[in-house]
């Protein structure tokens, strides 16, 4: 949590290639994509460039072997931390024998400790964890049996600079985690869907949980600090007392007093750095947060990696507001496509609970709409070649989009409006594919789609599923083997981005573009 001066730039999962980066306009070329890979953060000393605090690395597992640092042919020599609060080094050397199917755990000498009765192990600090029948028992570096205790996984926790731990383990049990202590004792009951055991001790002083979606915190004796009612809950110890906790509720945060090991009532009007708003936001898109920061935030942005993902991600789950959005400028869109654009955004709010969507449209719902995506556009309620309008309602006439397109961000252009906004220009290309192309068994497949496919044969795709093949393929230069239809420029304002992140847009056009496949 919150390492500021640990952290420079985490890059996107290694495949991040060299981007042009201009203060006023720059362009991409990017080369790979996972498509749902994390969110990239960048943090530094405060003084120089806000940053992100990434959530907490992920409890890290290491089941196999080979990869155990203390199971090995040769001495090792492992640092472990927080032994009584000092650091600690040991040397260890285990060996790991196998008979018919079954391992055995043998000290350096050669004695055994552990006979071959199990599938594998995981060492720790005071004790070994030994899977038989595919339960996790623990035993001491005797081989004796600390407890009866049988448990569905172990997570062997390290620290973010990789060195082993000295202090509680993660145990499952019956679908849930808790913790163990050194000597095997049950510390904190299973009861949590998720249990951070991030091990900066020496500076947070409580464990954070969650169950069901939401977050608390634990003592690390298993007392309950705060109740896991939260949308999110962190502790920014090195910016803020130790004895604060901000919390979020929807997309509101406060913080609240820690005293005596238990949480007071949470106080709405003390929120915490922007920094920490920004990095545990409720994302909705890939690379959101990120995308936020760099865009809005700080003054190295640019098309960055994390900005090409938020854009892909955006256009693909709101398909139907780049469809549909309108060609204008100034403040008199055509009211045939305005109408249009309204309705096919209007389904959350037309939509009733444990029902079908109702058709119509109410005007003030099309107000409300119309005044979200658009600034400052004049019009008066009427019908349209789209929709129908009497006694203050709108209904549909009728109509059928066939196919999707999927969108690469090809320009960013950005200009400071004062008071820290920005409005953007940017170029996206879009590639057709019919609607049914995904659906398995498709017996017609649009040229883009059967490029894809051939694509997806290559031996680095192999056991990809298509939508990921096309991720990447999208990510690096779609026209290798796709062919784009529509060139799509914009004029916008990011909104609510620290919540429901949306685009407000000022201006917008539209070139067909003509263009063969490139069969492979």
């Amino acid at each position: 949590m919150f390492k500021k001066h640990r952290f420079t730039l985490i890059v996107l999962i290694l495949m991040l290639m060299i981007l042009t980066f201009g203060s006023t306009a720059c362009s991409s070329s990017p080369k790979d994509l996972l498509v749902e890979p994390p969110e990239i953060a960048i943090t530094g000393d405060p003084e120089s460039e806000p940053g992100l605090d990434p959530e907490p690395d992920p409890d890290q597992d290491i089941s196999e072997n080979a990869a155990n640092p203390l199971i090995s042919e040769n001495p090792v020599l492992v640092r472990y931390i927080f032994s009584d609060k000092n650091n600690t080094w040991m040397n260890y050397t285990y060996h790991v024998k196998e008979k018919d199917g079954k391992k055995a755990l043998y000290t350096e000498d050669d004695q055994e400790v552990l006979p071959y009765e199990f599938e594998q192990f995981k060492t720790h600090y005071n004790m070994v964890g030994a899977q038989k029948d595919g339960k996790w028992l623990l035993y001491d570096y005797t081989g004796v049996r600390l407890s009866q205790d049988e448990w569905e996984d172990i997570i062997k926790t390290t620290t973010p600079m990789d060195n082993e731990v000295n202090g509680l383990v993660r145990v499952k049990k019956d679908g849930v985690w808790g913790c163990v202590d050194q000597q095997g004792e049950v510390v904190i009951t299973p009861n949590w869907d998720g249990i951070d055991l991030n091990y900066y001790e020496e500076v947070e002083p409580f464990l954070r949980v969650n169950k069901d979606g939401k977050y608390g915190y634990l003592t690390y004796e298993g007392e309950l600090v705060l109740e896991a009612k939260w949308d999110m809950a962190v502790m920014d110890v090195y910016n803020r007392p130790l004895d604060e906790i901000a919390v979020r509720l929807n997309d509101e945060w406060g913080t609240v007093k820690v005293v005596n090991n238990k949480a007071q009532e949470v106080d709405w009007d003390q929120k915490p750095r922007l920094e920490t708003q920004i990095g545990f936001m409720d994302s909705r898109y890939i690379a959101q947060a990120q995308t936020v920061h760099d865009l809005l935030y700080s003054d190295r942005w640019g098309i960055k990696p994390s900005v090409i993902l938020f854009f892909y991600d955006y256009y693909k789950q709101n398909y139907t507001e780049i469809l549909n959005l309108p060609e204008f400028t100034g403040s008199d869109p055509d009211w045939d496509q305005l109408t249009k654009f309204v309705y096919t955004n209007s389904l959350e709010l037309r939509s009733l609970e444990d029902q079908e969507a109702r058709s119509y449209l109410t005007d003030e719902e099309f107000d409300k709409i119309a005044n979200k995506y658009f600034e400052e556009i004049s019009y008066t309620h009427q019908p349209s070649k789209w929709l129908n309008y009497e006694d203050g309602k709108y209904n549909p006439v009728g109509w059928s989009d066939h196919g999707v397109h999927y969108y690469q961000l090809k320009e960013l252009r950005r200009f400071e409006l004062g008071d820290n906004k920005y409005k953007f220009t940017a170029k996206l290309v879009g590639y057709p594919f019919y609607e049914d192309d995904f659906n398995e068994g498709s017996d017609s497949l649009s040229p883009n789609m059967k490029a894809l496919k051939k694509k997806a044969e290559e031996p680095q795709f192999e056991g990809r599923e298509l939508g990921e093949v096309l991720g990447q393929v999208m990510f690096g230069d779609p026209t290798e083997i796709l062919a784009p239809s529509v060139e799509q420029s914009i004029e916008f304002t990011m909104e609510d981005p620290l919540a429901d992140i949306y685009l407000k847009y000022l201006s917008a056009s539209r070139e067909e573009i003509r263009q063969d496949v490139h069969q492979p």
